[in-house]
């Protein structure tokens, strides 16, 4: 005569209803995830079609009012292209202009910032702040002159020499 094993019990609905919803919680997490990498590994992709498809948006009504002149589809599209490339040429020029503009006036700007740091730091003088903001300041400049940005200002400066290491057996017993 064979025995059957008992039947495993029943489990508890709360249980169940935990394990549902962490579950649900975990495949959200997954989708989530799943998601985020998507967008993020496809910017190369994603990002030029959004463009497009705005410009494409943006040049729409233009678009029909040249069809409406019975101009024809080739010669409307192009024409609409045409006018996109010029608006964007004209709103790149006038922007390079400004940052010439501005890159002009840098010493009028940098002779105003240091009379300001120069008030603020005769009111804060022991100031943690101050100090910090300059460090931080100094180091942004000498990352974009293209020095490292621990660096000391003058390149002659006698550089740390590497500490020798010696590795060293632990004895048996």
């Amino acid at each position: 005569m064979t025995t059957t094993p008992a039947p495993p019990p029943a489990p508890d609905p709360q249980d169940r209803v935990r394990l549902e919803r962490l579950q649900s919680t975990f495949m959200s997490a997954v989708i989530a995830a799943v998601v985020v990498s998507a967008l993020y590994f496809g910017r190369p992709i994603l990002v030029p079609l959004a463009l497009a498809i705005l410009i494409a948006f943006a040049l729409s009504p233009l678009l029909r009012l040249l069809r409406k002149l019975h101009l024809g589809r080739v010669l409307s599209v192009l024409l609409s292209v045409l006018f996109a490339i010029v608006v964007i040429a004209g709103i790149g020029t006038f922007i390079g202009s400004q940052a010439a503009k501005i890159a002009a006036q840098l010493p009028l700007y940098q002779t105003n910032l240091l009379k300001k740091v120069q008030s603020i730091r005769g009111a804060a003088t022991n100031s943690g702040i101050v100090r910090s903001t300059t460090t931080v300041l100094n180091n942004i400049g000498n990352e974009v002159a293209g020095a490292a940005p621990g660096a000391a200002s003058n390149p002659l400066a006698p550089r740390n020499k590497p500490v020798p290491v010696q590795v060293v057996k632990p004895r048996t017993t």
